[in-house]
């Protein structure tokens, strides 16, 4: 799973900007689901509505890049997800 740092990280990369906000309330469920938390706001529409309420247009489009990356990372070769905490 991607770290808070990696989604802070491709925000300031993207967006300019970090919304730790964001990324901290998306993965909220995680405190009482574990690794499974991602059946709760990690769907585009719901979480696009989390980072507006958080965030506004940006929050939300920041949303968005978390839900894509935490995708990517888990369909990911181990290879490429050692790349990714390297950076």
């Amino acid at each position: 799973m991607p770290s808070q740092d990696l989604h802070r990280k491709l925000d300031r990369l993207l967006l300019g900007k970090s919304y730790p906000k964001v990324h901290t309330t998306l993965d909220l469920p995680s405190t009482w689901l574990g690794k499974g938390h991602r059946i709760l706001f990690h769907d585009e529409p719901t979480a696009m509505l989390i980072g507006l309420a958080v965030g506004g247009v940006e929050g939300a489009m920041s949303a968005l890049l978390h839900v894509w990356l935490d995708r990517a990372y888990t369909q990911s070769s181990s290879y490429v997800r050692r790349k990714l905490r390297l950076r």
